[in-house]
């Protein structure tokens, strides 16, 4: 029995119509191919950690600092199934904030050699990041903001801090003179130096280590205490992903 191509399309066309897709707004789309590349970036962090750990116990090479040295950032891909399978896969639910929640936590609890320390107090004379005495009157111009923590689950206990300002000029010198003040603390020493990822500057000291993002006419502040320093550097750019995509969600929600 042979059929000529026409009907073969016919066919086609008749099955496709009896399955009903649901529709799924672009932006949820991208935001989801969005955390998926985090979560493959943050693994891949966590596994070239173990293999260099893995050679440094068992060869005694080191090839590069765990704590962020000059690590090639990957950029994994997820490749499409190529399966004949006739089953439909139903999409995602939408974002909520406990999603990005326990995206945060999956990115900054699974890293081998980089803990953060979510209990306790910091020391005494501690120069907290966000809005501690020597972090100065950097956000002084600002018309929004508010300073706690991440969204829940929230298992990482980092402090989560962010400021809105009329425009994306002042937002951009506030962002600037923050990073300034930071490098001119005493009781703390910060360091900082600037991330891939636009508008993103990271600073550590030996208790914690922060995010500081500029986007748009906002400045997010994520803290998170650690005594190991930076996390590898696909971890620190996943991190300023997040914030990123986090606070656009809370503005568009």
């Amino acid at each position: 029995m042979t059929i000529d191509e026409a009907d073969l399309v016919r066919r086609l066309h008749a099955v496709a119509e009896r399955f009903d897709m649901p529709a799924v707004p672009p932006v949820e789309d991208v935001q989801r191919g969005r955390r998926r590349v985090r979560r493959n970036r943050a693994t891949v962090a966590v596994a070239a950690a173990a293999v260099v750990a893995f050679v440094a116990v068992g060869g005694g090479l080191v090839t590069g600092a765990l704590g962020g040295g000059d690590e090639t950032r990957p950029a994994p891909v997820e490749r499409p199934s190529t399966t004949s399978s006739p089953s439909l896969q139903l999409p995602e639910r939408p974002l909520h904030r406990a999603d990005f929640g326990r995206e945060l936590d999956d990115i900054l609890l699974n890293v081998r050699g980089w803990t953060p320390n979510a209990g306790g107090p910091f020391p005494a004379n501690y120069d907290y990041a966000f809005n501690g005495v020597c972090s100065g009157d950097w956000g002084d111009e600002s018309e929004s903001g508010g300073d706690g923590g991440p969204p829940p689950p929230g298992r990482n206990g980092a402090g989560f801090g962010h400021l809105g300002f009329a425009t994306e000029a002042q937002a951009s010198k506030a962002a600037a003179r923050f990073v300034q003040n930071l490098g001119s603390c005493k009781a703390t020493a910060w360091q900082t130096r600037p991330l891939a990822y636009p508008g993103a500057v990271l600073a550590w000291s030996t208790h914690a280590v922060t995010w500081i993002l500029h986007s748009d006419r906002d400045v997010q502040v994520l803290q998170v205490r650690t005594a190991d320093g930076p996390p590898p550097r696909p971890v620190q750019e996943a991190v300023a992903e997040w914030i990123f995509d986090f606070n656009k969600w809370e503005n568009e929600n």
